[in-house]
């Protein structure tokens, strides 16, 4: 998710000396990071990203583009663009993990497709120099993770996709869809695969990153 589409996280107003500086991510967080970072950079050509990762346990705050984010805010995570870093809530990716769990898919990949999502917000930003807060760059972040996660050593099948976007779309605590600007769950996959298929390798345009509009029916054209 896009800052700027933080209504719904729920941020709290920024308090005095909250600090911008993240606390170190475990490792099980840090390394899959790590590996989709350098994937896009050097795999794939991007040159450096320089986006950091916090991970909110408990009663820690990061300071994300003038608010203050909370480990209780309502969202799975943020990419904050003043500070470039990649904010979850841990207990709230915990509660959809145990779900795509259930639903047949691993704790592992769903870290990974999370990751990959938030790390596409920057890959967005990279190579069309802003982000707008709407459903189609929250889709061309989905379509970014699909082709990120390709080469990048983390292991995602396909069951694993399907089951991490269709709890990603629950509301928290409860078995139905949550209304926000990301899409339905069906929508998500759709992009998702769309990125592990055509992606923006070499001439291919598929994510709708280089000036093309993104459609939900999976067509691009140009002139955004």
């Amino acid at each position: 998710m896009a800052a700027g589409v933080t209504a719904a996280l729920m941020a709290l107003p920024l308090a005095a000396g909250c600090e911008a500086a993240p606390p170190p991510a475990s490792a099980e967080w840090q390394q899959p990071f790590d590996r989709l970072e350098h994937n896009w950079e050097v795999t794939r050509g991007l040159g450096h990203l320089g986006i950091r990762l916090t991970v909110l346990t408990g009663n820690q705050t990061f300071a994300c583009d003038g608010e203050g984010l909370t480990a209780n805010y309502a969202g799975i995570a943020v990419y904050c663009r003043n500070e470039r870093t990649v904010v979850v809530a841990e207990s709230r990716f915990q509660s959809v993990a145990r779900a795509a769990v259930q639903r047949g898919g691993t704790v592992e990949a769903a870290r990974a497709i999370l990751l990959g999502h938030e790390i596409g917000h920057r890959v967005d930003e990279r190579i069309r120099g802003k982000l707008v807060a709407s459903k189609e760059t929250e889709l061309r972040a989905d379509c970014l993770a699909g082709e990120g996660l390709e080469d990048s050593g983390e292991t995602v099948r396909p069951a694993d996709a399907e089951a991490f976007y269709a709890a990603a779309s629950l509301k928290p605590d409860q078995d139905q869809k949550a209304a926000n600007p990301h899409g339905i769950a069906a929508e998500r996959l759709k992009y998702f695969e769309l990125g592990s298929s055509k992606g923006i390798k070499g001439d291919s345009d598929g994510c709708g990153v280089r000036g093309h509009a993104l459609h939900q029916d999976g067509s691009i054209e140009p002139g955004i």
